[in-house]
């Protein structure tokens, strides 16, 4: 992993706060590919890549909602295919 150097442009108390002035320099121009928000203690450092519009967020929010549902999905599938099998043989034990 490389190693960036960079120098600190602003300070915050909060990661909303901070969340909020790079969502604010885009709009006046300023290219955000390289901007970084870290944590206190170096426990947290994202690296901005871009903004998002809201086909993007609705790609990501359908995309994330998806995988739990094609897991859940595939589950009850297995359940009902186990379902036919388990009542059959408790007949023929009757």
């Amino acid at each position: 992993m490389t190693e960036q150097h960079g120098r600190p442009a602003a300070s915050y108390k909060t990661y909303g706060e901070a969340e909020r002035a790079v969502d604010h320099l885009p709009d006046h121009g300023f290219p955000v590919e390289g901007v970084a928000i870290i944590g206190q203690d170096v426990r947290l450092v994202e690296q901005v890549i871009g903004r998002m519009d809201y086909g993007r967020v609705a790609l990501h929010g359908a995309a994330s909602g998806a995988l739990p549902g094609v897991l859940i999905g595939r589950l009850f599938g297995l359940v009902n295919w186990l379902d036919p099998v388990v009542s059959g043989s408790s007949l023929c034990a009757g």
